[in-house]
C-alpha cells in the first residue's frame, strides 16, 4: 500500500518561525501559537481567513437533511439518499484538499525540539521584533517551554546552490542601501550536504558585493541564522 502523502511538512519557499524547546514539543507549539496569535492580532487585526470545518457544514448535504427532503417510494428514495451521501463525501474530500488559509500553521520539521510554524504574515521579522520589544519593555514572562523564536523569511533545500538562490532574493532587501557589519551564522541538523566554511564564505561574498562598506564578522559563533546590523 502506498504511503499517504504528508500535507503539513516543511518545504522550500515558505515563511514562518522556527521555535525551539527541550522535549516538550506540544507545550512549545501551544505557547508559540498563543504568543504569535496575540501579537499578530495586535499588529494586523483578527485573523479572518481561517476556514473551519463548521463553515463547510453550512452548505454540505447531511444524510438527515437529504432524507427529510426526499419524496418518493422504494428504490427512488434509496437512489436519492445515495446521491446525497456521495455529494457530501465529495464535498468533504474537496475541503480537505484546500490549502490552509490560517495565519499560523505548524509543520513537521523532521528535527526533534525544532518546531516550524508557517505563516501568511508578509513580514515575520517585523512580528518577531514587535514581540521582543514588548517582552523587553514589560518584563513579563510569556513562555515556559518555548526557548527561541526565530523569524524565517524563506526556506530552501540544504544545498549550496539552493541556499545561494534563496539568499539572493533577500540580500538586496537588507544590504544595498548602507554599509553594515554582518555575520553568517551556521547550524545544521539531520544534514551533511553543505560544507560550513564554503557556505559562510559564499554568502559573505554575496553580501560584500552589494555594498562596498559591508563588513563580515567571521568571529561570530555558529548559531543558525544570517544577520546584519548597523554596528
Amino acid at each position: 500500500m502506498a504511503r499517504k502523502k504528508r500535507e503539513f511538512v516543511l518545504k522550500p519557499g515558505l515563511r514562518g518561525f522556527l521555535c525551539t524547546c527541550n522535549y516538550r514539543e506540544k507545550d512549545c507549539i501551544r505557547e508559540s501559537y498563543n504568543i504569535l496569535i496575540e501579537y499578530a492580532d495586535i499588529l494586523y487585526g483578527d485573523d479572518k481567513t481561517v476556514a473551519t470545518a463548521a463553515d463547510s457544514t453550512d452548505t454540505a448535504v447531511t444524510p438527515s437533511a437529504a432524507n427529510s427532503e426526499i419524496h418518493g417510494s422504494g428504490s427512488e428514495e434509496e437512489e436519492d439518499i445515495e446521491k446525497a451521501l456521495n455529494k457530501e463525501l465529495e464535498a468533504l474530500k474537496a475541503e480537505t484538499k484546500k490549502p490552509t488559509n490560517r495565519r499560523f500553521q505548524v509543520l513537521e520539521s523532521g528535527a526533534n525540539n525544532c518546531i516550524f510554524i508557517q505563516t501568511t504574515v508578509q513580514e515575520p521579522v517585523e512580528l518577531a521584533h514587535h514581540i521582543m520589544k514588548d517582552v523587553e519593555s514589560t518584563r513579563k514572562q510569556k513562555t515556559r517551554f518555548l526557548l527561541r523564536l526565530l523569524p524565517i523569511e524563506i526556506t530552501c533545500k540544504a544545498y549550496l546552490e539552493d541556499i545561494r538562490k534563496a539568499a539572493d532574493t533577500l540580500f538586496d532587501k537588507y544590504f544595498t542601501k548602507e554599509g553594515k557589519t554582518f555575520a553568517v551564522v551556521f547550524n545544521r541538523r539531520n544534514s551533511s550536504g553543505v560544507d560550513r566554511d564554503d557556505l559562510i564564505h559564499n554568502l559573505a561574498d554575496m553580501v560584500v558585493r552589494r555594498h562596498p562598506d559591508n563588513r563580515a564578522d567571521f568571529e561570530t559563533s555558529s548559531d543558525g541564522c544570517v544577520g546584519g546590523d548597523n554596528s
